[in-house]
């Protein structure tokens, strides 16, 4: 068993504090197998809405993990920061 130092402790927990804004919302739907992602629409590379069509590294990510290895089915929604924000704490993503 590896043990693990108060400092080595404190750094995973600020890394994963700083990698929560990189991380979608996501809410379930009524049916349990849709989720609604919610993306800031001017991230690139990570988050953008291009053609009508929201895309990026976190999006492709996401559809990995939920769609092809969880199979449930995603919607991607992308506006402004302030705007997902907002979608979330009314349960929209």
């Amino acid at each position: 068993m590896t043990t693990i130092s108060r400092r080595q402790a404190l750094r995973l927990i600020a890394v994963a504090s700083a990698t929560l804004p990189l991380a979608p919302t996501l809410a379930m739907a009524a049916d349990n197998t849709t989720v609604t992602c919610g993306w800031n629409a001017a991230f690139p590379p990570f988050s953008m809405e291009k053609d009508g069509q929201v895309t990026g590294i976190l999006v492709d990510c996401m559809n990995e993990l939920l769609v092809k290895r969880m199979g449930l089915t995603v919607r991607h929604q992308a506006g402004s920061w302030p705007a997902v924000q907002d979608m979330a704490r009314t349960g929209k993503v």
